[in-house]
């Protein structure tokens, strides 16, 4: 493994702040293409120069402990072979953000990461993006997203903080939270209820759930189990349930319901927007782009084995974006390397991954890597 010292130390920029940054900055277009609002950023370029430094530098860069991430990336490309076997209109650009996922895991895998600057600046990040929320919840500032600046109104876009979107935020500043809690083993500290106002400011519903549940797994999954524990934990989550049906207005068992009924039956119970109610009506959107996906996923048995291949750039639901597009064959494997996360994790990214989807935002997957990265290196 090369150090930071090495390959880059004449860069005005380490390693570990050339991460950050990426985590951080906006997504500006620097130029524009032609037919679609999303056009070339700063992270793109990046990327290019870090597939440069790779090229011109090969014996510096080993393919290490991630080779699980390199044979999932290979199995998104042979699903791509059958969406196009079958001629499905697959999406060319998020094959280039797979390429560019592959160039980063790649670079950053090789060097040592200053981890006590990460936290330190993450700690920071928590107390910035609820300063942030707070002046966009009194409609002073805006929010820089993919699509240009929007002006103040809380009431139709929610806090963002310093990212794209409030689904953006919730997510980072949930995996935030677990890494803080890593590095210091504090339960509740400002860094924690700092996170959860922010997380009430950005109103991500299916995050706020993930966060709650995968909160009690992280604090209390030590507790020796016997019979009072497992009584609090009955009442925990049936309080849980009477909570979200009278604060989120959502009922769970239906929200269930309708996800077996769409991947066993493929049937969409919510094509009636306003049967529902209006609580139901981002629910519903969802629902009514998963159905076109499962219907294209059922074209063939090798759809069904390897998927039809990224048919958008959004799926607005990791789970469906890799059993759709990636087939059953690509969503077991991808269970199996989860495996490896511990289980509040586990239990997060799979509650999160019904309404989030981790492949369609470049910061999500960065603040991944480096909660990934961050416990093998306390492993270690």
């Amino acid at each position: 493994m090369i150090s930071n010292t090495n390959l880059l130390k004449h860069n005005i920029f380490s390693i570990t702040n050339l991460l950050l940054f990426l985590l951080i900055v906006p997504k500006f277009n620097l130029i524009n293409i032609s037919n679609s609002w999303q056009g070339i950023r700063v992270e793109n370029l990046i990327s290019a120069v870090l597939l440069l430094t790779i090229l011109f530098n090969p014996k510096n860069f080993k393919i290490n402990d991630n080779l699980k991430f390199y044979l999932f990336c290979a199995i998104i490309f042979i699903s791509y072979l059958v969406g196009i076997t079958n001629n499905l209109h697959v999406h060319v650009a998020t094959l280039f953000r797979t390429f560019e996922y592959i160039i980063f895991v790649l670079f950053f895998s090789n060097f040592k990461l200053d981890y006590k600057k990460i936290i330190s600046f993450f700690k920071i990040l928590i107390i910035l993006n609820l300063i942030i929320c707070l002046l966009q919840y009194f409609n002073i500032i805006g929010f820089i997203s993919s699509r240009g600046y929007f002006e103040p109104d809380y009431d139709l876009w929610r806090a963002a903080g310093l990212f794209s979107g409030s689904w953006e935020l919730s997510f980072i500043s949930s995996v935030l939270c677990f890494l803080i809690y890593h590095s210091e083993g504090k339960k509740f500290d400002i860094y924690f209820f700092c996170t959860l106002i922010i997380l009430y400011l950005a109103g991500t519903r299916g995050v706020m759930i993930s966060f709650f549940l995968s909160i009690i797994f992280l604090y209390f999954g030590k507790i020796k189990i016997n019979i009072f524990y497992l009584i609090v934990v009955f009442l925990f989550f049936y309080g849980f349930f009477i909570f979200t049906n009278k604060y989120f207005q959502f009922d769970l068992l239906l929200l269930s319901e309708s996800l077996l009924r769409l991947i066993f039956l493929n049937q969409n119970i919510f094509e009636d927007y306003g049967s529902r109610g209006v609580q139901y009506y981002s629910w519903a959107i969802r629902m009514e782009a998963w159905a076109r996906y499962a219907d294209l996923f059922n074209t063939n048995i090798f759809t069904n084995l390897f998927g039809t291949g990224y048919l958008s750039i959004y799926y607005e639901a990791f789970i469906f974006r890799i059993l759709f597009a990636n087939g059953v064959i690509g969503l077991v494997i991808l269970c199996i390397f989860f495996l490896r996360l511990k289980l509040y994790m586990i239990i997060f990214l799979l509650l999160a991954s019904l309404s989030l989807d981790f492949i369609a935002s470049f910061k999500m997957f960065i603040i991944l890597f480096i909660y990934i990265e961050y416990l093998k290196f306390l492993e270690k």
